[in-house]
């Protein structure tokens, strides 16, 4: 009976071991499903982060589009107009200088208003969005 004893307890030690074994296994699964699920989480942040800066890279774009075609207008504009004395006005058919001034004040600000000539002939001339007083400068015909 002796050997049957110790038989036992071998047996018993080799179910320790393989359920310790088996314990650790699980453990180091655990950990790695943990570990993944911490890489997933970095990952979904990272690509979180990536969509907005597309998002604010678009942004930045229709913003740069929008400029460019306020500059582009303002080439045309300047490109259909004449300088005469520091003055803008808008050509005539010979290439020559036509109507009231553009206000120079407004200008600075892409708004491109044409001075009018208050209350009549010996009046000064004054833009009607800034009132930006001019004084007596030349209206042209046209």
């Amino acid at each position: 009976m002796g050997g049957g004893d110790g038989h036992t307890r071998h047996a018993k030690r080799n179910h320790s071991r393989t359920q310790c074994a088996k314990e650790l296994r699980d453990i180091d699964n655990q950990f790695d499903k943990a570990e993944l699920k911490l890489k997933i989480a970095d990952l979904s942040s990272a690509l979180a982060d990536a969509k907005h800066g597309i998002l604010d890279a678009g942004d930045l774009v229709k913003a740069k589009d929008q400029e460019i075609e306020a500059l582009k207008e303002t080439l045309r504009f300047k490109a259909d107009t004449v300088l005469v004395n520091g003055y803008r006005y808008r050509k005539n058919d010979d290439g020559g200088a036509a109507g009231h001034a553009y206000c120079t004040s407004c200008a600075s600000d892409d708004r491109w208003i044409e001075t009018i000539t208050s209350q009549g002939a010996g009046r000064h001339t004054v833009c009607p969005r800034c009132k930006a007083d001019f004084g007596y400068i030349e209206e042209y015909p046209g």
